[in-house]
């Protein structure tokens, strides 16, 4: 069928905006370097392994938290964007700074190339690779980071930010997150020093995800399009502090919250040490626990139910919890926009005294042999189980989320040749009902929505309010019209539950270059 519409804007950074706030996804891809997992780090704007304070009028986009023990202060829940949660002390905030830990370790052991080594900042010009600094690091004019990253940068010393300075990155659609691709790894990873710290100055705007050993201070007005995640070192470091400051946690190029929850279930056994006084989060070992859970999303955004029950079988009188799925959320993708890792966390019945759970599970398909599970519970703000994210020794566990996605006919085309779009619908168990929307990117950041009709303005449904089912073919066939601008143009597909923008999976993006 022809199709006709205007071919509009530019060539830029293959990312897309598929409604403001809502909707929204970011292609990250680089031949040389792989950003590391944040997992259950992954939904925070700020974390301190011993506090954060707040002073002034902040705002956060993301989740706000301090490790067991710590405390969270001058935070108020108007400062926090729908979706982000307060963590002070909990089971959620104890995983995410062992995950950030690790996320930390992984960034300080990647190999710099020599010419890499001690960069000027300021004025400079930065492609995508891993730079290293043998001391300090400080920027006080313009730091342009150029390219399709991730950007990598390693701080020996201290990190410093001046006022006003700023961070810039390629132009990306509207409502979308810079920082992404972004880390700032600050403190040389050694316990015979003590932690070097980070200071981002008054009025700053700065990109990308900071992790560092020492403290971490944002002055006022600054602004973040990334993380403030502050992991400590012995007795040291671990302190947020803020000040007026608007923090925006970036996540596959996007604000958070990026997904709603979707239905998890899972049951089996994974393995831990025989030692039961053995409590390293990453060790394995012969001995084992049981898990069994499922949880699903409730009625309004970010509300969940189920149950979750724990028995290590290792630990003295067979440690057992269990109690109630409060929250869920989605801390990893698939390459394909679906979603690969899950958190579910909630409030543990009366077995042990004010205790919280926080599981992170991911589903890598059937039969379910390489579905791997980690669990931290926090009781009297004290850690009495942590177990980090690991293959299942035996069982299974299910992601229940219908998807959406599509392909393109060749990944270059050119004028007089025919764009060709198939689509792949998969059912789930929850048959609920939804809205489909097909939708093409262009260069210059419009979006058209496909009808079936044809390309309209703006986020029209494909189909609204049915129960999807297992179905595969093609869609539509698009000629590719004179005067079509090359660059690159993105197909966006996903499922919203019927009459919302609340996603039930994930954004499903195909890329196609348009050749002159």
């Amino acid at each position: 069928m022809h199709v006709g519409i205007a071919w509009l804007g530019r060539a830029s950074r293959t990312c897309a905006t598929m409604a403001t706030g809502i909707l929204a996804g970011c292609a990250v891809a680089s031949a040389q370097v792989n950003p590391p997992p944040l997992s259950g780090a992954e939904s925070f704007a700020v974390l301190g392994a011993s506090s954060v304070a707040n002073t002034g009028a902040s705002t956060f986009s993301g989740d706000v938290g301090a490790a067991p023990g710590g405390t969270v202060s001058g935070v108020t829940p108007a400062m926090l964007a729908p979706g982000s949660v307060m963590h002070a002390g909990d089971a959620v905030a104890a995983q995410a700074l062992h995950a950030a830990t690790a996320a930390y370790l992984d960034l300080a052991g990647r190999t710099c190339p020599p010419a890499n080594l001690d960069p000027v900042l300021d004025g400079a010009s930065l492609t995508g690779g891993v730079y290293c600094f043998s001391g300090d690091a400080v920027l006080n004019t313009t730091l342009t980071l150029t390219g399709a990253g991730p950007w990598i940068f390693q701080v020996d010393g201290a990190l410093t930010v001046g006022p006003a300075a700023t961070v810039v990155l390629p132009p990306v659609a509207p409502a979308t997150c810079s920082g992404s691709d972004v880390f700032w790894q600050v403190g040389d990873a050694s316990i015979a020093t003590p932690p070097t710290a980070v200071t981002l100055g008054a009025g700053a705007v700065f990109v990308g995800n900071v992790l560092a050993e020492g403290d971490v201070s944002v002055g006022a007005a600054a602004t973040v399009d990334g993380r403030a995640l502050s992991i400590g070192a012995g007795a040291a470091g671990g302190t947020v502090t803020t000040s007026g400051a608007a923090i925006t946690a970036c996540s596959y190029g996007q604000p958070l919250p990026t997904h709603t929850s979707f239905k998890v279930t899972g049951g089996g056994s994974i393995n831990v040490p025989s030692d039961p006084a053995n409590t390293d989060p990453d060790a394995t070992g012969t001995g084992f626990a049981n898990y069994g859970f499922n949880a699903e999303p409730g009625a309004t955004a970010g509300a969940a139910s189920g149950t979750f029950n724990y028995v290590n079988h290792i630990r003295a009188a067979n440690l057992h919890v269990n109690g109630p799925v409060t929250a869920m959320d989605v801390v990893a993708l698939n390459p394909d926009g679906t979603p690969l890792t899950a958190r579910i966390s909630g409030t543990c019945d009366a077995v042990l005294p004010s205790c919280t759970f926080s599981v992170v599970t991911e589903d890598n398909g059937e039969p379910g042999r390489n579905d791997r599970f980690g669990v931290t519970i926090v009781s009297n703000g004290q850690v009495v189980e942590a177990r980090s994210l690991r293959t299942v020794r035996n069982g299974n566990i299910q992601f229940h989320s219908a998807t959406l996605s599509t392909t393109v006919n060749a990944p270059t085309l050119r004028t007089g040749q025919t764009m060709r779009l198939h689509a792949t619908l998969r059912r789930d168990k929850t048959a609920t009902p939804s809205d489909a929307y097909v939708v093409l990117q262009l260069p210059g950041g419009q979006t058209l929505s496909w009808t079936g009709a044809g390309l309209v303005p703006g986020l029209v449904p494909l189909a609204r309010n049915f129960v999807p089912i297992d179905w595969d073919g093609d869609i539509l066939a698009l000629p590719i019209p004179p005067g079509a601008p090359p660059g690159v143009h993105v197909w966006m597909s996903a499922l919203t539950r019927a009459g919302t923008f609340e996603l039930l999976s994930g954004i499903s993006q195909r890329a196609v270059t348009i050749a002159p």
